[in-house]
C-alpha cells in the first residue's frame, strides 16, 4: 500500500535534484571519461571508406594503422581557441579605441567654437522598447543623438582642403569617396572647353605669340616660363582642426523664420521647387527641446536654408560680412553632418531638396572641388529617387508630382551652369529630359491627396512662367551649345571647320532669337540698344526681367566666344593658313562683335543698378557675370592689338574704359566679400596689362584720339598689390570657376617682362605728338 507524498520542500528538491544528476547510472559506469569529439574535416581515404578519422595531421590514426595515404581535401580549419582568444582581443582593441575618442571629444567640446547660434538644452529621453515603431525612434532625444553624434565626429568633418567631401581633418588623409587628400594641395582639378581658364590659355598664348622677341635679342617665351616658375606669393599656411559642429543646434524660431523669409525672396523666388507654407509650418510646430518626431533628412534641409538666406544677405562692414561668411559655414556643415544620402541610406525626395539648396550654396562660396563633388551626388539621387521619369510621378498625388517636376529642373539648371564654368561634360544631357515643364500654379493650391485635379484656365501666365519656365528653356539651349559648339566639353583632335562652327553658331543663334520672342510681356528683356541712357532713378523694369536679360547676355556671350578663340589661336601664325579667315570674312567679324556688344551690356547694367541690389540676381551670379564679360572683352582687346585690327568692334582703348566700369561695378556688388575682392584683383592685373598692349602697339593718332585721357589715368608702374588676398581665406575658399593662381602667375610675369622694353618705344611713339 502506497501513500501520495506532496512535493519536497525547495531546498530539499534541489538537493536531491543535484544528487541524481551528480550520480552516475549503470549504464555510464563502463564508458569512458571523455566524449569522442566529431572531426570537422575527414581525410580522403576515411570519407571513401566511411569510417572514423580523428582528423589529424599529417596523417590521421585510421591511415597511420593502416598503411594508406591521408590526404585532406579544403583548407586547414582554425582552431576554436585561437578564434576566440582573436575575438576577445578585438573587443579589447575596441575598449582602448573607444576611450582614446571619449577623451579626445572632451577636449574638443571644452573649447566650444560653433558660432553665434542660440544653443537649446536637451533633456535626456527614456530609452524606447525593443521593437518600438518608426515614430517612437524618431522621437529621440537630441542629446542622446548628440552623445551618439560625438562619438563619431572626427569621421565626419568637413574636409579642409577642398576636395574632399566628408572627410577627417588631418593633413594627410583619404576620404569617403577614395580621394586622398594632401595638405599642400591647392589644385581645384580640370576646367575645360567652355571654362574661363580654357578661354584664357588662348589669350596667353596669343600674347606669347604676339609678343615675340624682346628688344635686345632675348627669347621671351624663355623668360616668361623662369618668371613664372617663382611663386609670386607665399604659399598659403594651412588652418588648424575645427572645433566639431553640433547639428542639433538651431537659432531661435524668430530668426529661423526670418532667414526663410529671405531664402523665398531670392532663390525661391527664381527656383521654386521647396513650399514656403510647408517650410513655415515645419518650424512653427518644431520641438526647439527635444526636437521629437524630426526627421533627420528635414532638418538637413532647414539648415541648408538657412544656410544660403544667411550668405544671401547682403551690405554691412567687413566685420559683419565675413561674420556671416562663417555662420552660414555653420549651417552648410551642419547640414552636411545631417544628410542622410550615404551608402546605408537611401535617397528620398526631402534629402535631394535638401541636396540641391546645399549644391546652390556651394555655388557661391567658389569651393570648385566640393561643388562638383556635391552636385554629382546630386544628380545621383535625383536619378535614384526617380524625378526625371515619367511613370513614378504619374501615380503620385498632384502637389508631389509637381515638387519632383521642379526639382528635377532645377537639378538640370544647376548641371547647364557648372558644365558650363567648370569646362566638365554635362552629367544631364537634354536627350535625358523626358518629362513635361512644371505646373504655371503656386505649389500651394495644389492638393497633397490622391483627389483629382484640373488644372484652371488662365488667360494671363503666372509666376512659372515669368521666370522659372524661360529660364529651363534659355538653358537647354545653353546644353545644346556645350554640345554642338564646345563637344560636350571633351578636347577634340579634330576641332570643327569654320564654315561647319558658322553655321552650327547661326542655327543656336536663331533659337535664342525665338526664345527672346517667346517670352511674356512681363519678363521681356531689357532695351539692349539704350541702356546706356536709361534713367537709373525711373526704373521701371523688373527684377525677374534684369536677371533674364543677364542670363540671355551670358548664353549669347558664350555662344559668339568660340569665334574669338579660334582668332586668338591664329595670332603669330603664317597668314596662309587656311583657319585664318574668321576676322577677315564679314561673318566672323559680326560674330565677334556680337559677343564684346553682350559683354558690354552685361557690365553696363550691372553697373548703372548696381547700388540696387534688390533688381540684381544673387551677388555671386552677378560677379560671375561682371568678371566673364571682362575676359572675354580683355580677349577682343588683345586680338586688336596684336593683330593690328579692330575687327569692328569698338576701339581697345574704348573697351579698357568697360574693364575699368566692370571693376566699379564689382566694387557695388560686394567689395567686402572674398570673391569679389579676389576678382578685383585679377580685373585689375587684366587693366594693367590691357593698358601696356594698348600704350605700344597702337598708334600715336589712335591713342590721342581714343584713349590718351583714360591711358594717363594709370602710371607706368601701375601693379595691383592687395596683400590680404595673397593667402586663402578660412572657408578654403577657390576661385576655379573665374581663373586659376597660374593664370594671375601668368599675367604678373608677363607685365613685369614687357613693361620696361615697352615703356621706352611708347617714349619715342609719344614725342611727335607731343611736339605737335
Amino acid at each position: 500500500m502506497s501513500s501520495w507524498i506532496g512535493p519536497p520542500e525547495q531546498g530539499e528538491h534541489s538537493k536531491s535534484g543535484a544528487t541524481r544528476r551528480n550520480r552516475p547510472s549503470s549504464s555510464d559506469e563502463d564508458a569512458p571519461g571523455h566524449k569522442r569529439q566529431r572531426t570537422a574535416l575527414a581525410c580522403n581515404s576515411c570519407r571513401f571508406r566511411k569510417s572514423r578519422c580523428n582528423g589529424a595531421r599529417p596523417i590521421c590514426a585510421t591511415c597511420n594503422d593502416l598503411g594508406f595515404d591521408c590526404v585532406y581535401k579544403g583548407p586547414v580549419p582554425t582552431p576554436r581557441a585561437q578564434s576566440r582568444e582573436m575575438q576577445s582581443m578585438e573587443k579589447r582593441m575596441q575598449k582602448f579605441e573607444d576611450l582614446l575618442r571619449a577623451i579626445a571629444n572632451k577636449e574638443q567640446v571644452s573649447d566650444n567654437g560653433d558660432g553665434p547660434s542660440v544653443r537649446f538644452a536637451a533633456q535626456p529621453a527614456a530609452s524606447s522598447p525593443r521593437g518600438g515603431s518608426a515614430a517612437q525612434d524618431a522621437s529621440i532625444s537630441a542629446m542622446s543623438r548628440l552623445d551618439a553624434f560625438q562619438q563619431r565626429q572626427p569621421r565626419t568633418q568637413w574636409g579642409e582642403s577642398g576636395s574632399g567631401l566628408l572627410s577627417v581633418t588631418q593633413d594627410d588623409t583619404v576620404d569617403g569617396m577614395g580621394s586622398i587628400i594632401f595638405a599642400d594641395e591647392s589644385s581645384s582639378g580640370f576646367f575645360g572647353p567652355s571654362s574661363n581658364s580654357s578661354f584664357f590659355s588662348n589669350i596667353a598664348r596669343a600674347l606669347v605669340s604676339g609678343t615675340g622677341t624682346m628688344s635686345d635679342g632675348r627669347d621671351f617665351s624663355r623668360d616668361l616660363a623662369g618668371r613664372m616658375s617663382r611663386p609670386p606669393s607665399p604659399t598659403p599656411q594651412r588652418r588648424g582642426d575645427r572645433s566639431p559642429v553640433n547639428p542639433y543646434k538651431l537659432p531661435s524660431r524668430t530668426e529661423m523664420l526670418r532667414l526663410i523669409d529671405v531664402f523665398f525672396s531670392f532663390t525661391g523666388q527664381f527656383f521654386p521647387y521647396l513650399s514656403k507654407c510647408h517650410i513655415t509650418q515645419m518650424v512653427k510646430d518644431l520641438d526647439l527641446v527635444r526636437l521629437s518626431g524630426t526627421r533627420r533628412s528635414w532638418l538637413c534641409l532647414l539648415n541648408a536654408i538657412l544656410a544660403m538666406s544667411t550668405s544671401l544677405l547682403g551690405g554691412g562692414s567687413g566685420h559683419q560680412v565675413k561674420s556671416r561668411e562663417v555662420e552660414s559655414d555653420i549651417f552648410f556643415q551642419r547640414a552636411l553632418i545631417l544628410s542622410p544620402w550615404t551608402i546605408s541610406n537611401t535617397a528620398n525626395l526631402e534629402a535631394l531638396q535638401a541636396l540641391t539648396v546645399m549644391t546652390q550654396y556651394l555655388q557661391g562660396t567658389s569651393r570648385s572641388a566640393q561643388t562638383w563633388r556635391l552636385h554629382g551626388l546630386l544628380v545621383q539621387a535625383a536619378f535614384q529617387v526617380g524625378v526625371h521619369t515619367k511613370e513614378i510621378n504619374s501615380r503620385l498625388p498632384a502637389f508631389e508630382q509637381e515638387v519632383r517636376t521642379r526639382t528635377w529642373y532645377t537639378c538640370i539648371i544647376l548641371d547647364r551652369i557648372f558644365s558650363t564654368t567648370f569646362g566638365r561634360p554635362p552629367l544631364i544631357h537634354n536627350e535625358l529630359i523626358q518629362i513635361g515643364l512644371p505646373l504655371d500654379i503656386e505649389l500651394e493650391q495644389l492638393p497633397k491627396d490622391d483627389s483629382n485635379f484640373e488644372l484652371p484656365q488662365r488667360l494671363d501666365s503666372g509666376p512659372l512662367d515669368l521666370i522659372f519656365i524661360p529660364s529651363i528653356k534659355l538653358y537647354i539651349i545653353q546644353g545644346d551649345i556645350i554640345r554642338d559648339i564646345y563637344n560636350q566639353n571633351i578636347v577634340s583632335a579634330h576641332p570643327l571647320r569654320l564654315d561647319e562652327l558658322f553655321s552650327k553658331i547661326i542655327h543656336l543663334d536663331h533659337g535664342l532669337t525665338q526664345w527672346k520672342s517667346q517670352l511674356h510681356p512681363d519678363s521681356g528683356l531689357l532695351p539692349l540698344d539704350s541702356i546706356e541712357d536709361m534713367d537709373v532713378e525711373n526704373w521701371a523694369h523688373t527684377k525677374v526681367q534684369t536677371v533674364l536679360t543677364l542670363r540671355f547676355l551670358n548664353v549669347r556671350a558664350l555662344l559668339f566666344r568660340k569665334v574669338l578663340e579660334h582668332s586668338l589661336d591664329e595670332i603669330g601664325k603664317p597668314s596662309v593658313h587656311s583657319n585664318h579667315m574668321n576676322c577677315s570674312l564679314p561673318v566672323g567679324e559680326t560674330m565677334i562683335q556680337a559677343c564684346a556688344d553682350s559683354c558690354i551690356q552685361t557690365i553696363t547694367i550691372i553697373r548703372r543698378i548696381g547700388a540696387r541690389s534688390e533688381l540684381l540676381p544673387a551677388w555671386w551670379y552677378t560677379a560671375y557675370y561682371v568678371f566673364n564679360s571682362a575676359l572675354i572683352l580683355f580677349g577682343v582687346i588683345c586680338l586688336q592689338t596684336l593683330e593690328e585690327t579692330d575687327v569692328q568692334t569698338r576701339p581697345a582703348a574704348e573697351l579698357i574704359m568697360y574693364l575699368q566700369t566692370g571693376l566699379e561695378a564689382l566694387d557695388v556688388v560686394g567689395k567686402e566679400t572674398r570673391i569679389v575682392r579676389r576678382c578685383s584683383k585679377y580685373l585689375r592685373k587684366i587693366i594693367q596689362v590691357s593698358t601696356l598692349l594698348v600704350r605700344n602697339h597702337a598708334s600715336a593718332r589712335q591713342l590721342a584720339e581714343d584713349g590718351t585721357t583714360f591711358l594717363n589715368l594709370l602710371p607706368n608702374n601701375a601693379v595691383p598689390s592687395i596683400s590680404d588676398e595673397s593667402t586663402q581665406s578660412p572657408l578654403q575658399n577657390e576661385f576655379g570657376q573665374f581663373l586659376v593662381d597660374e593664370n594671375y602667375s601668368f599675367l604678373d610675369a608677363w607685365s613685369g617682362l614687357v613693361q620696361e622694353p615697352m615703356m621706352n618705344l611708347t617714349n619715342l611713339e609719344s614725342t611727335p605728338h607731343r611736339q605737335r
